[in-house]
């Protein structure tokens, strides 16, 4: 029967095994794989949509290594190519001569990452991880060479293959491996990430924009002061919709053409201690659906300013200060707080500081907010509230909680009792909340552990027990 399920179905199954069973190659190829042939090959167009990336993100055993995820795509070469890599000295003449494999295992190939790729046959190329300045810069022509016939492989075999550079780990700032792909990569291509350093030398900028006329999402750690290759990228590139992450401790300064691109942004994160951009920057973003500011130096009255702004278009909001911020400023917090339920109607994710204005907004936040699935309520400077009005505020909490929640947490230190946590409970089940995944630090005040001779805590497991066999909890909630 479950041969019979077509293959978008028996790929989503897999894919759901991986991402909560395992390592990919651990869990399908040791089982998957060897089923059938129609499991195998549905198993293995998953295995290899991005078999390097998965590998830079995790911990694989020896059989499933870089090296030799790079010796299966050599073999698929064509022969010209395995000439030109046993004449450098790249390959041995035994690998030149081996017949392809079965499974054009290239064909699959969904995503590339281009820097990190670079790295791989630099380290195929010179036979080791650990190298040299002068070990690279001797092997340069193998390296590069290396380099160009596997992009050409997997562009010629992978047509719709999305490509995204990380900056991170590139060399003593080389970039004669991004000139040489001028010619190879398709005109008018779109770099789906870009991960970059304002403090990168410009002809690497200048490289990557003879590649690609479009970034859909760009983020810049501001660690130097020149950016001129940066603004100069950007310049050039398609006015379409695109993300932007902003870290790091320098200023970026902001091009008029930079100006003119702000606006069609979709998504903007800012992270930073102190104030990288102007957020009055940011006013013209009309169509932003994501929006984070996490920094010491946040000024509410500015991201009021730019909620105000957007088509009501915003789905995921996360705002974060620090009690080092000037609290002075309460009532450009309640302003800020009070700008959600007008301007996000189709709010799906709400991360915010629990200040007093959280506590008197929250819930006509989640009564005007009924497309709401996750909020997480930060710690950041609790109001002070007798265990009765904490009562009634968790229990009004509970009757505006719309059905659509699958996560609530609280961070920090309330000293909500168990009547008050039950209560809000039975209040979210009326409202047909079903499997909420709950999750409040330190929740039971420890008055609460042992009253009048009664073990609290257990009286707390009681009613997350109750609450999880009702369905109203999630089993991992706590």
């Amino acid at each position: 029967m479950v041969s019979r399920l077509p293959p978008e179905i028996l790929q989503d199954i897999f894919k759901y095994n991986l991402c909560t069973k395992g390592p990919i190659f651990r869990s399908l190829k040791k089982s998957c794989l060897l089923v059938n042939r129609y499991w195998c090959h549905n198993a293995v167009s998953i295995i290899w949509e991005e078999p390097l990336n998965v590998c830079a993100r995790s911990n694989f055993p020896a059989e499933d290594s870089k090296d030799d995820i790079i010796q299966v795509y050599i073999k698929n070469l064509p022969r010209e190519s395995k000439a030109l890599l046993r004449d450098a000295g790249i390959i041995s003449p035994a690998l030149s001569e081996q017949s392809s494999t079965a499974i054009n295992y290239a064909s699959f190939l969904q995503r590339i990452e281009l820097q990190g790729l670079h790295e791989v046959s630099t380290c195929w190329a010179i036979g080791s991880k650990c190298y040299s300045s002068s070990k690279y810069k001797e092997t340069q022509g193998r390296r590069l060479l290396l380099y160009r016939e596997l992009c050409k492989l997997f562009i010629s075999q992978s047509p719709n293959l999305k490509f995204s550079i990380t900056l991170d780990c590139i060399k003593w700032n080389e970039f004669s491996h991004f000139q040489q792909l001028s010619n190879i990569i398709p005109p008018n291509s779109t770099l789906e990430k870009l991960i970059c350093y304002t403090g990168h030398i410009k002809e690497i900028y200048e490289s990557i924009g003879r590649m690609f006329t479009e970034i859909k999402d760009l983020s810049v750690n501001c660690n130097g002061d020149d950016n001129s290759g940066l603004n100069s990228l950007i310049d050039q590139m398609r006015e379409t919709a695109w993300s932007l992450t902003i870290s790091g401790t320098r200023r970026l300064p902001i091009t008029d053409s930079f100006r003119k691109k702000i606006r069609l942004l979709t998504s903007l994160k800012i992270y930073s201690e102190s104030e990288l951009v102007p957020l009055e920057v940011f006013l013209e973003c009309q169509f932003l659906k994501i929006l984070t500011v996490d920094g010491r130096s946040v000024d509410p009255s500015s991201v009021f300013n730019i909620i105000n702004s957007t088509h009501k278009t915003i789905q995921s909001l996360s705002i974060i200060w620090y009690k080092e911020t000037n609290l002075a400023k309460t009532k450009d917090h309640y302003l800020l707080l009070s700008s959600i339920p007008q301007n996000c109607p189709h709010l799906k994710k709400l991360f915010i500081p629990f200040t007093y204005a959280t506590l008197h907004l929250i819930i006509e936040i989640l009564n005007a907010c009924n497309t709401l699935r996750y909020v997480k309520l930060m710690w950041h400077d609790y109001p002070v509230i007798s265990k009765s009005d904490l009562f009634v505020w968790m229990e009004n909490l509970g009757k505006s909680i719309p059905s659509s929640l699958q996560s609530l947490r609280i961070d920090g230190y309330m000293g909500l009792s168990v009547e008050a946590v039950d209560r809000f409970l039975d209040q979210c089940f009326w409202r047909e909340v079903r499997s909420l995944k709950l999750e409040i630090d330190d929740w039971v005040s420890p008055d609460y552990y042992m009253e009048d001779g009664v073990d609290m805590s257990e009286r707390h497991s009681k009613m997350l027990e109750k609450h999880i066999s009702l369905g109203t909890l999630h089993e991992s909630s706590r």
